[in-house]
């Protein structure tokens, strides 16, 4: 039972109020929690700024060109229009270890990183080849908070999209096992399972988590995070820059189609609406925190 910040998260991720140490010391990492975006602030970092970034870069390769680059021992700046990207798959656990034995922190070979495995990618990334109980290179953890009502709402609906099962209501995909969550927002930072522990008790542990470990982005103001986080780790500090700030508007753009939500489910399927809402009580205690 989780009584206390997690060993894996205070030996890994700095306190976020200390000052950023450079690209030498430490790593910006999103754990990218489905459907909040992190996509967007790490697909913005890597086409507006050039950063090179660890995550999903099989996403980016579309046409194949690169797949016997994400088999290879040695790490590989790709390129593809105009994204940078490593030659690894941080969105599948096999590729966290694959990542993670190569010596991905230690190599110092990506800008940032991200993935939406939390504790895995602390344990096996961030380690120390000299035997030190401190990772060579520490985690800067950002998370972007969204309501987990509307995260969840759109999980709803790209599953409808991708499955074409139009006759999926809202209360089937609640409780259907493949779908169905339970707080998986707060789950995921205190690394723990669906059947775990989940009380006041966890809670307090989030949100202190979160006071102290937390880079925090929120979702309804995602560009205005965007700029948080530039501005934090000095790749972009402001102004006038015409060119960056319209790649800005051009990547929140390419994202808005797939972010969007029906406004009407409390209306048109409140049975199913509230069942989503009670999976997801502690989540919005947690996220309300952030806020």
């Amino acid at each position: 039972e989780i009584i206390g910040i997690p060993l894996w998260v205070t030996r890994t991720f700095m306190n976020w109020r200390r000052n950023y140490l450079g690209a030498s010391s430490e790593l910006p990492f999103i754990w990218t929690h489905e459907f909040t975006g992190g996509d967007i602030v790490a697909e913005t970092m890597s086409k507006c700024l050039g950063k090179v970034v660890a995550g999903n870069g099989k996403k980016y390769d579309t046409s194949g060109a690169y797949s016997e680059a994400f088999n290879e021992n040695t790490f590989t700046v790709l390129s593809s229009s105009g994204h940078k990207f490593l030659n690894v798959d941080l969105f599948t656990p096999e590729g966290v270890d694959r990542a993670g034995s190569m010596g991905l922190t230690q190599s110092r070979v990506s800008d940032m990183a991200y993935t939406p495995f939390l504790k895995e990618s602390a344990e096996k990334l961030f380690t120390s080849r000299t035997g030190q109980s401190f990772p060579e290179v520490a985690g800067r953890l950002l998370v972007i908070f969204r309501d987990p009502i509307d995260r969840a709402l759109n999980r709803y609906e790209v599953a409808r999209l991708v499955t074409g099962d139009d006759s999926m209501t809202l209360e089937k995909f609640a409780k259907n096992e493949i779908y169905s969550e339970n707080n998986p927002l707060t789950r995921g930072l205190l690394g723990i399972s669906p059947s775990d522990r989940l009380g006041p008790a966890q809670v307090k542990v989030a949100q202190e988590l979160i006071n102290q470990h937390i880079l925090v982005g929120l979702f309804e103001n995602i560009e205005d995070t965007i700029m948080r986080y530039e501005q934090f780790f000095h790749w972009y500090v402001g102004g006038s820059n015409s060119d960056i700030l319209k790649c800005h508007e051009e990547v929140l753009q390419s994202f808005q189609g797939g972010y969007r939500i029906n406004p009407d489910y409390a209306r048109n399927d409140p049975v199913g609406f509230n069942l989503v809402a009670a999976a997801h009580t502690i989540d919005r205690q947690v996220v309300g925190y952030a806020r």
